[in-house]
């Protein structure tokens, strides 16, 4: 008897750790190429250091790391950011680089916590993430990205 209500308490911390963890797991969240310019009017109206990361694998590097695509507030304003920390971002800042600059959009370079990143702010960086997205790296436009909100909701409540 006593051995069966060990038995059963053990069972049920195991089942309240497992409640408890899954409780704290950030659900995976996905969007589309369409949904940049929602996103980008949610950012408009967030606080500094909100953002929004994009993550998706090029159909035309298969193998290589996800790359990563973000958009930021910055002292009040939005912008596209290429963060150097992913080895596929790092591998392609010039490609990303030159692109940007041959649709008119010049990233510059800036450091937040130690963490390198290129930067284009201004009317066009709505088109400057699809191009990279669709053009650059291939994807159709009904490819699933997965997404990270963060300081403003997504999807937004209607």
């Amino acid at each position: 008897m006593r051995a069966l209500l060990v038995t059963a308490v053990v069972i049920a911390a195991v089942v309240a750790v497992v409640l408890f963890l899954r409780s704290r797991v950030v659900p995976r969240r996905f969007v589309t190429v369409s949904d940049i310019p929602a996103i980008l009017s949610r950012l408009a109206t967030a606080k500094d250091h909100s953002f929004a990361v994009s993550m998706f694998r090029s159909p035309l590097s298969p193998e290589a790391d996800p790359i990563n695509l973000q958009y930021s507030v910055e002292h009040g304003t939005v912008g596209l950011d290429w963060v150097l920390l992913s080895p596929s971002n790092i591998a392609d800042r010039e490609k990303v680089s030159a692109f940007a600059a041959e649709l008119g959009q010049p990233m510059s370079e800036h450091v937040m916590n130690n963490v390198h990143y290129l930067r284009a702010e201004g009317a066009g960086i709505e088109q400057l993430g699809t191009s990279i997205i669709v053009e650059l790296y291939g994807l159709p436009r009904n490819a699933s990205l997965e997404f990270i909100p963060d300081g403003f909701e997504w999807p937004p409540k209607t």
